[in-house]
């Protein structure tokens, strides 16, 4: 949870190798030049600082706009206000120096790779993440292109690179680079270069967040030891490795280890950078986690409050930084002060939702991680709103949670970019700050610019009070927030009214529609250590935590699974266990009186088949209820009443043996036994076939193009029920490669889908009797909704799919059995049809095993 220092001005050294020249005032910029570099290993920023910026005044005005010393300048220059936290005084700077490499040097130039890897490293300070990822992978391609893989240079992108991986939480991504990396450094550096240092540095901080604590311990300590022989005891790489390996000991629970290397490393921090520095405040972040830890909250609130202030003073620039610290200041008050914690927890998700709708552009994989990293303020924010019946509120956090995990196109714009509401004096409260913030920034700008002019000490000593004057502003509206917001929940109450929830107003449509379902809305959101549940009846709210976690449950689900996929029994012990841990607790509470029930699951329990679930005495879970999933993207057509069923059934059997998809046999009759064609004629529902070469791309386009509006003329859709049955394939993060495979050879891509504009309200049902086509992750679920979820996002009431590829004979059966029990005309809703067709399996001979039947998954409208 806690923040880990970044490793700052690694492609410094590189910036600096610049060609010797003749002409004299070419010299002069070297040498100025040269003596930046000096100042710089000398931990001497703020001298770097004015003499990169008389080589750049020199150079503008004796050089030329283009002249390759002009970008040599630009870029340390931009590389020193990096190093002072002053990001977007760099970037305009950094990005000049690529614009001239570019043209004068060449878009694959070594020098253009360096101000590739410049520019990029800025972006990832400032946590724009989709403008780092492509700049680095350029860079790192030219560095192995023209200096090789075994280069040092390369080494240094790689580190970086990974760098980026690991702010992304996609470690699998960073680890393989970070290892190359170090391996490079040994080689080509020495067992006790500051490169090797660096490199060690950084696969230890990804081994820590990875929880291989025993492998971080000795690549930390080496790290320290190598920069504090070549690079001496205050420089400010020293203190960022003394602070790392703090954070290690803190996590291993040696206290005592950790609180004199937090202390150093604040110290050496406060005078290499500054007392107003990111690295001074990350580092006072720190050391206020390890005086919580110990229990000394005292001792960890100014700490807390002074690292906010650096925060707010930069939160355009340094956005990791300031969520990190309203993360931990809500986690600090959420047992003694609730909506203090709740106000924090507010800050901490609005800045990371603007940071993950920045990121929206970026490969599916990469937005899964950095969703997943940063999902812990928002399910504690809304543990804390549901504590705190404001339930409007709760609501809210998880449809911004879950918008942002969905694989479609227009979740991003629609939700993500949005911040949370904030009660009239919250907001107020964000603004103060937000402005307080603001006006420490314009100070600390004045003071960089003050500090080494002549005769100029009586504006330093004014500035330094203004400076101070603020800062103690910042601390007295913090430590005012708990006054300020003790009624808050009342005021909360008189705007954000409960009536206005969508679950609660689907609770109580759907108890008007169906009574007979006995319908409960089920929220479940478990993080690493607890499970929060919301259920939501005609009544209201009734949230509680069960003391049971994903830390526990993770590895349930995953042996479940495997032995489900494996068609083995041992299944049954996992499912047993997930039971009694999660919906035994559910069950036992006295609101809990239902045969329906609509879930919301968040993360890997989107994975877990529950229908498989057993109790105590070894009875399924869908033989106890039926249940549809709780969807973000259908919510305001979940309640709408189905209309008589026509279907429109797509097939396609064959085999793609280089895609690994074996033939689908059981399609054929699948499907004769699905569609009346013609009145008097056998099959389940009225409609039309398309089998084999009749699905084809041209006529499966049409019809999702077809109008959706109902007249006199048409009392009827043609298509309220989509049946398609052929192979879909998930290549998760990959919207081109995921696709469904129609009957004329062609595919019919997520991209396709996302890219057409449709109105497929009319379509009651979309059945996906595919492979793969809901998909589950070992990982995490983020693309479980995947396929179904952009059907939806174009107006789909529900959606049945698939968790795993399904058996094709046995899926026949399953779907027969479906559309009977429902039927033309509704005979019963769609929950209980799928809850009638399983348990008949069950009761099977040939497909009594859950891997028949307890993959398909019911989303949105069940009615």
């Amino acid at each position: 949870m806690w923040r880990l220092i970044r490793n700052l001005g690694v492609g410094l050294l590189l910036v600096m190798q610049v060609a010797c020249v003749q002409e004299p005032d070419s010299q002069q910029v070297e040498l100025l030049n040269q003596e930046v570099v000096r100042l710089y290993h000398a931990g001497k920023h703020p001298l770097a600082l004015e003499t990169a910026k008389q080589a750049m005044a020199v150079a503008e005005k004796k050089l030329g706009p283009e002249h390759p010393n002009i970008g040599t300048s630009l870029n340390n220059l931009a590389a020193l206000y990096i190093a002072m936290g002053e990001y977007q005084k760099a970037l305009p700077l950094s990005a000049r120096a690529l614009a001239i490499s570019e043209k004068l040097d060449g878009l694959e130039h070594s020098k253009t790779g360096i101000n590739l890897n410049n520019l990029a490293e800025l972006y990832h300070y400032m946590g724009a993440y989709e403008n780092a990822l492509p700049l680095f992978e350029r860079s790192l391609a030219i560095a192995e292109k023209i200096l090789g893989p075994e280069h040092p240079s390369t080494g240094i992108r790689l580190n970086n690179l990974a760098a980026l991986y690991k702010s992304m939480g996609a470690y699998e991504k960073a680890l393989p680079l970070y290892t190359r990396a170090l391996a490079i450094a040994e080689k080509a550096e020495g067992l006790e270069h500051p490169s090797t240092g660096r490199s060690l540095n950084n696969l230890a901080a990804l081994y820590k967040s990875m929880g291989a604590y025993e492998k971080a311990l000795p690549l930390y300590t080496r790290a320290l030891a190598i920069a504090e022989k070549a690079e001496g005891p205050e420089h400010p790489n020293t203190g960022s490795y003394l602070n790392n390996l703090a954070e290690l000991y803190r996590a291993m629970g040696a206290y005592e280890k950790a609180l004199p290397m937090y202390a150093r490393a604040l110290a050496i921090a406060e005078k290499a950078q500054g007392p107003e520095h990111p690295r001074t405040g990350a580092s006072l972040n720190n050391l206020a986690a390890l005086y919580r830890a110990t229990g000394e909250y005292e001792k960890a609130l100014p700490q807390y409050f002074r690292s906010f202030a650096i925060a707010v003073s930069r939160g355009d620039t340094t956005p990791e930084l300031l969520a990190q610290v309203a993360e931990n200041l809500c986690d600090l008050h959420q047992t003694s002060n609730r909506p203090s914690a709740i106000f924090y927890c507010k800050l901490a998700v609005n800045t990371l939702q603007t940071q993950r709708h920045n990121a929206k552009t970026m490969d599916k994989d990469l937005q899964r991680a950095l969703h997943t990293k940063t999902q812990d303020p928002y399910l504690m924010l809304n543990r804390l709103l549901s504590d705190s019946q404001r339930y409007f509120e709760a609501e809210q956090v998880l449809r911004a949670m879950k918008a942002d995990e969905l694989n479609e196109a227009t979740r991003a714009e629609t939700v993500a970019s949005k911040p949370l509401s904030q009660t009239k004096t919250e907001a107020a409260l964000a603004l103060e700050l937000n402005e307080l913030g603001q006006t420490l920034a314009r100070q600390l700008q004045e003071k960089e610019q003050l500090k080494n002019l002549p005769d100029a000490q009586n504006q330093r000593d004014k500035n330094q009070h203004q400076v101070d004057l603020t800062k103690e502003k910042i601390m007295t509206t913090l430590a005012s927030i708990s006054e300020r917001l003790k009624e808050v929940d009342q005021e909360a109450a008189q705007v954000f009214s409960v009536k206005d929830t969508k679950s609660y107003q689907l609770a109580n449509t759907l108890a008007k529609e169906a009574p007979q379902e006995g319908n409960l809305i089920v929220f479940i959101n478990a993080d690493e250590e607890k499970t929060t549940v919301n259920i939501v009846n005609q009544d209201g709210y009734h949230p509680f935590s069960i003391a049971v976690g994903m830390q526990q449950l993770a590895p349930l689900i995953g042996k479940m699974r495997n032995a489900i996929l494996d068609k083995t029994d041992a299944y049954r012990e996992p499912a047993q266990q997930i039971y009694q841990l999660l919906f035994a607790p559910i069950e036992a509470r006295p609101e809990f009186k239902a045969k329906t029930l609509t879930l919301f699951l968040n993360g890997r329990l989107r994975g877990l088949p529950v229908a498989a679930l057993l109790d105590a005495k070894g009875t399924y879970f869908v033989q106890k209820y039926r249940f549809g999933l709780y969807n973000i993207v259908a919510q305001d057509k979940a309640a709408d009443v189905p209309q008589n069923w026509r279907v429109q059934a797509w097939g396609n059997p064959k085999a793609y043996p280089e895609q690994g998809l074996r033939a689908l046999p059981a399609v054929d009759a699948e499907l004769q036994q699905l569609v009346r064609q013609q009145p008097g004629k056998s099959g389940i529902l009225p409609g039309k076939r398309y089998l084999g070469a009749d699905f084809s791309g041209p006529t499966w386009r049409a019809m999702l193009q077809q109008s959706s509006k109902v007249t006199k003329a048409k009392p009827q859709s043609e298509r309220s029920v989509l049946h398609v049955a052929t192979h879909f394939k998930l290549v998760p993060g990959n919207l081109g490669e995921s696709q469904l495979f129609l009957g004329d050879d062609s595919k019919f891509t997520l991209a396709n889908l996302q890219a057409m504009v449709l109105d497929l309200s009319d379509v009651d049902l979309l059945t996906l009797s595919a492979c793969h086509s809901l998909s589950y992750e070992k990982s995490n679920s983020n693309e479980f909704e995947s396929l179904g979820a952009t059907f939806q996002s174009k107006g789909v009431k529900a959606v049945l799919g698939t968790l795993w590829a399904v058996q094709d004979a046995s899926t026949a059966e399953l779907m027969q059995q479906f559309y009977a029990a429902r039927g033309e005309q509704r005979k019963m809703s769609k929950a209980q049809a799928l809850q009638q067709a399983q348990q008949k399996m069950i009761g099977s001979k040939d497909w009594s095993h859950p891997y028949y039947w307890s993959g398909f998954v019911l989303m949105g409208n069940w009615l």
